[in-house]
């Protein structure tokens, strides 16, 4: 006979406080752990996960707020110092290519990858001066940037907030333990 295998999916049962029966006191949610001693309320630490979750989203929004406020600006300052044209691609190597337009007047060095119109006309972006420049920020780097500020503080907040909360829980515990001591000692 093989022995059966535990289901991961299905929660296993918890050995109670008291055995069915017992006193008729609602149940707290304890538990009592193999080697006897009460384990702390499991209703108690999913309530701090979720407030740490709703922090740590609303802390991410707040970092990652003025990085995607900037390059909405830098997006907008951009196009308006900045002009599109149609050219028309010479030669072509692995990080640069040669483009002309004005009709072949002017000429000089886009970086790739080329926004191509045809297969030997491209779109490129020329400064104030009518000298090739780099595209403008896209809706992807916005989103990247945005993403890249979020993140780092989202997660900081999500992993501080129950360490807070623990650090808090045991600097209570210890000040009642001491007052406990203190009125046990000097019971006047």
């Amino acid at each position: 006979m093989t022995p059966r295998r535990r289901n991961p999916f299905r929660p296993t049962t918890r050995p109670r406080l008291h055995p069915p029966g017992g006193p008729a006191e609602p149940d707290t949610g304890s538990v009592v752990r193999p080697d006897g001693r009460c384990a702390a309320r499991p209703a108690a630490r999913p309530v701090t996960r979720r407030v740490a979750l709703l922090i740590a989203v609303f802390v991410a929004l707040l970092a990652g707020a003025p990085a995607l406020a900037a390059l909405r600006a830098a997006r907008e300052s951009y196009a308006a110092t900045h002009h599109q044209v149609i050219a028309r691609v010479l030669d072509e190597r692995a990080i640069v290519a040669r483009v002309t337009w004005d009709g072949g007047r002017r000429s000089g060095w886009a970086r790739r990858p080329l926004e191509r119109v045809s297969d030997r006309t491209v779109r490129i972006w020329l400064d104030g001066r009518g000298r090739p420049a780099p595209r403008p920020v896209g809706a992807v780097e916005v989103v990247f940037g945005f993403l890249l500020a979020a993140l780092p503080a989202g997660i900081l907040a999500w992993l501080a907030v129950p360490a807070w909360h623990a650090w808090w829980l045991a600097r209570r515990a210890v000040a009642s333990w001491d007052q406990e001591w203190r009125d046990h000692r000097h019971p006047c």
